[in-house]
């Protein structure tokens, strides 16, 4: 436990330090290495054997991927629709075409997860499968705060 804790301080180090160090790295740029920094902490946490990491990394890739872009499509309609909800006299039949796509979005990225699941089941035991969901918690909340603590010394340099 307390080598899980000194990893994680010396990460959070690293990245802390990378960000205050040098100018802002391009958004792609650093959402691959936060990519590659999880697939490093997800294959220690979740413990996988050589074969699990290389049946489970091109699924959770291809899942993540096909997720962000569902999440690009929603955000693009959801800007379509604040615009027209903005309009003085917004038209029924814009608002319910949009939330019927906004719908078929959802249910797009929920069936996205449960297939990403099915397959998972597969390849992970389910103690993994139980690790992974506190693992992707754990390291989303991480990384927001890591950024909001970029942000906030960002703003006092200023």
């Amino acid at each position: 436990m307390k080598g899980k804790i000194i990893k994680f301080l010396l990460f959070f180090l690293l990245i802390y330090g990378l960000a205050q160090s040098q100018p802002p790295l391009p958004r792609e740029r650093v959402r691959e290495q936060i990519e590659t920094i999880r697939m490093w902490k997800l294959t220690e946490a979740l413990n996988l054997s050589q074969e699990q990491s290389m049946r489970f990394f091109p699924l959770f890739n291809q899942w993540e991927s096909k997720q962000r872009q569902l999440g690009q499509e929603r955000d693009r309609l959801l800007e379509e629709l604040k615009v027209v909800l903005k309009r003085e006299k917004p038209k029924e039949k814009e608002i319910r075409d949009l939330l019927i796509k906004l719908e078929e979005n959802q249910t797009k990225r929920e069936k996205g997860q449960k297939d990403f699941w099915g397959q998972a089941s597969e390849i992970l035991t389910i103690r993994q499968r139980a690790e992974y969901l506190i693992f992707q918690r754990d390291f989303e909340k991480r990384i927001r705060e890591i950024v909001k603590d970029i942000r906030e010394h960002r703003r006092e340099k200023r």
